[in-house]
């Protein structure tokens, strides 16, 4: 390689660049020894290498060997003469460019960086290391985190007695808790992918017709659903059981909708509850309607509450007139309501009531104003709330 093909290419080149011969002879220096190691490039043409470092000739010897020796970088690190005839610490970087051949010398080529600007790439490095490093425990900070999240949402949902199904935004299947397992006969991994509306069936229990799955409305209009009254629930083993539930979006930070839970319960005792209940007042109405002693209730402050049909045609007022009026001013006489009004404050006020659960005779009073002999019978109705009191 020539001077001129070697500054063709190396003068662009912001690292100072020498061409040299095996003995050291420098052949060319590029533009940059000028301008960052502040060396005159006219100056350094011509001399040896030993001549313009500050190391020993057997040093450079040694450096030259090795570079004449190998067409892959060798590294080394020499002071250069400056022009104030201080050193300027380089490291060096040198390789063979064409070997020594018919007689002529081994050309190198050796680039050289000041170590103060390798120093400082040193800590740019460094500085960059220091960067990465932090993003990795960051990262990693956020996935203990998400993993930690995952766990607790994982032992909460095996915790609850509701049973929580998990669906994608095409509405199949990504995750079922145990109690979900067990009321729909579908195991995770059997009902992982499913469509939803295969693992949880849903009829109506009147009319046995299928029913449109939250889901669906969920993913179509993006809102809360929940299941009408009377939902069965088919079970994967045939069994059918009443269920109430509800169903709402899934989304990311962004308003993303990821997907859709599915919560549900089995609400079988609730229904024989309330079939019970129903049964208990039915029952109760019944006996009433068709007693034929007057059967009156009343709240703690003495206004009626119930009035049965015996007690209409006794007293002659209609039901509709006597709730919520004061019993005393409607059936009891003048002379007697004030004893009335006495006792109740008593009773609420002690507890005691010397007239409940007793028999007793004395005059009632009619609509019309007229009089007639009652036997009467008080008793409490047992409640978690407010006292009421049935006369017979």
């Amino acid at each position: 390689m020539t001077p001129e093909q070697f500054l063709l290419f190396a003068d662009p080149l912001p690292e100072p660049m020498l061409l040299l011969a095996d003995d050291g002879l420098i052949h060319a220096a590029n533009r940059a020894v000028g301008e960052r190691l502040e060396i005159s490039v006219s100056e350094l043409q011509g001399k040896r290498l030993a001549g313009v470092v500050m190391e020993s000739p057997d040093e450079v010897s040694r450096y030259l060997r090795l570079c004449c020796r190998s067409r892959s970088l060798v590294l080394g690190a020499m002071r250069l003469q400056g022009n104030g005839g201080e050193g300027i610490a380089c490291r060096m970087e040198g390789s063979l460019i064409c070997s020594k051949k018919d007689g002529a010398a081994a050309v190198l080529m050796l680039r050289l960086t000041p170590k103060k600007s390798a120093a400082g790439q040193f800590l740019v490095l460094n500085q960059r290391i220091e960067e990465l490093g932090k993003e990795v425990q960051r990262r990693m900070r956020a996935e203990a985190e998400i993993r930690q999240r995952e766990e607790w949402l994982e032992v909460t949902l095996h915790s609850i007695a509701d049973g929580v199904i998990c669906s994608d935004v095409q509405g199949r299947v990504t995750m079922m808790n145990p109690v979900a397992e067990v009321l729909t006969g579908w195991t995770l991994d059997a009902a992982q992918g499913q469509p939803l509306v295969a693992v949880f069936p849903i009829i109506n229990e009147q009319t046995r017709k299928v029913v449109a799955n939250p889901v669906d409305k969920v993913l179509r209009e993006g809102v809360i659903v929940g299941l009408t009254n009377h939902t069965i629930l088919l079970s994967r083993d045939g069994t059918e059981r009443p269920i109430a539930d509800s169903a709402a979006p899934i989304r990311d930070e962004s308003g993303e909708m990821l997907g859709v839970v599915l919560i549900f319960r089995d609400v079988t005792e609730l229904r024989q509850a309330e079939l019970e209940m129903r049964s208990s007042e039915a029952r109760k109405s019944a006996i009433l309607e068709t007693a034929l002693d007057c059967v009156i209730t009343m709240d703690q402050h003495g206004n009626v509450v119930d009035f049965n049909p015996a007690a209409v045609q006794t007293f002659g007022y209609s039901r509709a007139d006597v709730i919520g009026q004061e019993l005393a001013s409607l059936i009891i006489p003048p002379s007697l309501r004030e004893r009335h009004r006495q006792g109740m404050a008593h009773y609420l006020a002690t507890g005691e009531g010397p007239v409940l659960g007793k028999r007793l005779k004395f005059s009632a009073l009619r609509s019309d104003g007229t009089e007639f002999p009652v036997e009467l019978a008080i008793t409490r109705i047992p409640t978690d709330g407010p006292p009421l009191f049935t006369a017979y």
